[in-house]
């Protein structure tokens, strides 16, 4: 009986021992340790947090991380600033006026302890405004690295630019209020280095069927005034649309400018 016990008991010991040795192991083997970014470069130079690219133009990016194991992946995530949106908790008094279409979603596997990746992209020729630039990493047991994230600013002098300085004797707001017959002004110039050739202006409802346009003939003009435009707002079908002012120049590049409707 005696025997029994001390074997049970040594059984036991064993048991403990194996299990603290194990928590032990499992503690001393977990990677919790970030991966590190230590070196961006935009265009071969140390980038600011508002950088200045050109619409058509080459950008190169370099990355450079580090991790105390092993990299795993890259995300190169760029996307319009279209609603002046932040990712560091902060209000910034740019953005917000993303003209175009562009995005780009990148992910790269890494190895080893120290890569650095190497990336160009080429802007659309048809983009102006705010951009974001964010580069995310993650190691092996998916801790991630500090982000960083830029402001781009996307200059453009191929597209025609819009520019809308009052509705109705008012600053364009995000909505435009209106009634059936309502007579729409607007102030403010459309401008293009090499020369415009027409302007359209037209309302659709909500459910992207034209309500109404009408065309204007800038004969090659380089500033075109918008207090050219008068119109009579139509009957709608329904209570909600857009109104978008859309411009080609001689090149046949084009530019869109849009304002939410309400009709009353």
């Amino acid at each position: 009986m005696f025997n029994q016990m001390k074997t049970n008991k040594l059984i036991l010991l064993f048991a403990v021992f194996a299990l603290v040795a194990g928590l032990t192991s499992c503690s001393k083997d977990a990677d919790d340790e970030a991966p590190a970014i230590t070196q961006v470069r935009i265009n071969g130079a140390a980038p600011s947090d508002h950088i200045h690219v050109d619409a058509g133009s080459e950008m190169t990016l370099q990355v450079t991380m580090t991790d105390n194991e092993e990299l795993n992946q890259l995300k190169i995530d760029i996307h319009p600033n279209s609603d002046g949106h932040s990712h560091d908790g902060e209000d910034h008094d740019h953005g917000g006026s993303a003209e175009g279409d562009w995005e780009v979603l990148e992910v790269i596997n890494l190895s080893g302890t120290s890569q650095t990746v190497n990336r160009s992209f080429v802007l659309p020729d048809d983009i102006r405004g705010g951009w974001h630039l964010g580069i995310l990493v993650i190691d092996k047991e998916g801790n991630e690295a500090e982000e960083r994230y830029y402001e781009l600013e996307v200059e453009n002098d191929i597209i025609p630019l819009i520019t809308v300085d009052q509705i109705n004797g008012s600053e364009p707001g995000d909505e435009l209020h209106v009634d059936e017959g309502d007579v729409i002004t607007f102030a403010g110039s459309i401008t293009d280095d090499n020369g415009l050739d027409h302007i359209h202006v037209e309302i659709y409802d909500e459910d992207g069927n034209e309500v109404m346009e009408q065309e204007y003939d800038a004969a090659g003009a380089l500033s075109w005034d918008l207090s050219q435009i008068s119109l009579t707002f139509p009957a709608m079908p329904t209570e909600h649309g857009e109104l978008k002012i859309h411009v080609h120049d001689i090149d046949d590049h084009h530019s869109e400018w849009e304002i939410h409707v309400h009709a009353h």
